[in-house]
């Protein structure tokens, strides 16, 4: 899959990004919740399979012919395809899919519909936070991990509280309530994005914070159908001050993480 790969008790993850030039209310952005790829992949069961999760950013242009590419394997399942962010250029659609599968036949099948495509990735960068990026993160949460993802500080909060099932099986991963800042040149104001993974009973009360802070609500929808209980991604943005906007963050998150 040509990505970063990092193993943890929650299983094995591997992140990638696309590279095509995108844009989001005119900023340009390498933003990993905007154009990352995520594959997770939980414990073996006795057959050597595993439940083998993927969130995959794609052009519009691309989902159907890449939905087709995967029909190969009758395991993996087509969860969603929401456009999680407004305002982007070109319009990315993020496709969710799952599979109670061995891990190396989904990962070699996912990379056949890559090469098919000629969908081209490659590894996230990681590097230590700064001291600002350790500031945006504690703003938004004591619990937040200050990433910096491909230059981009990225807070990441895991949500270990509560956990799901997919399809039967427990699932300890793509569960993440997730923040990026893309800075905009000469300006104090970045590109603000977050994505939030929700049960379906903390939704409502999110969606109503998000519009009475006047922020731009880019998507709800359904993270995987075959997850209990529900739950679903919803999606804010903004162009601010990066700490008017961890602000705001931590009051729509409050209760939840």
């Amino acid at each position: 899959m040509k990505g970063t790969s990092t193993i943890d008790t929650r299983g094995c993850t591997v992140n990638a990004e696309r590279t095509f030039p995108l844009t989001i209310q005119g900023v340009a952005t390498n933003a990993f919740t905007a154009k990352g790829v995520s594959f997770d992949f939980q414990d073996f069961d006795q057959k050597g399979r595993t439940l083998c999760l993927g969130l995959i950013n794609l052009l519009e242009t691309e989902l159907t012919p890449f939905i087709r590419a995967l029909t190969s394997n009758k395991n993996i399942l087509i969860a969603s395809t929401p456009q999680f962010f407004l305002a982007s250029n070109p319009q990315v659609t993020t496709l969710s899919i799952v599979a109670i599968e061995n891990p190396i036949t989904f990962a070699l099948d996912v990379a056949r519909a890559f090469k098919k495509l000629n969908i081209v990735t490659r590894p996230v960068t990681s590097d230590r936070s700064n001291s600002t990026c350790r500031a945006i993160a504690h703003t938004i949460s004591p619990l937040a991990f200050p990433n910096i993802i491909n230059h981009i500080c990225t807070p990441l909060i895991i949500r270990q509280k509560r956990l799901s099932k997919t399809l039967g099986r427990s699932s300890a991963s793509l569960n993440n309530l997730e923040f990026s800042f893309t800075p905009i040149p000469n300006s104090k104001q970045t590109l603000c994005l977050s994505r939030l993974w929700l049960y379906q009973n903390e939704v409502n009360r999110v969606v109503s914070r998000i519009k009475r802070l006047n922020l731009t609500l880019g998507s709800v929808a359904v993270s995987l159908p075959f997850t209990h209980p529900k739950s679903y991604y919803v999606n804010f943005q903004s162009i601010e001050n990066p700490f008017v906007f961890a602000r705001k963050s931590a009051i729509i998150i409050q209760g939840i993480a």
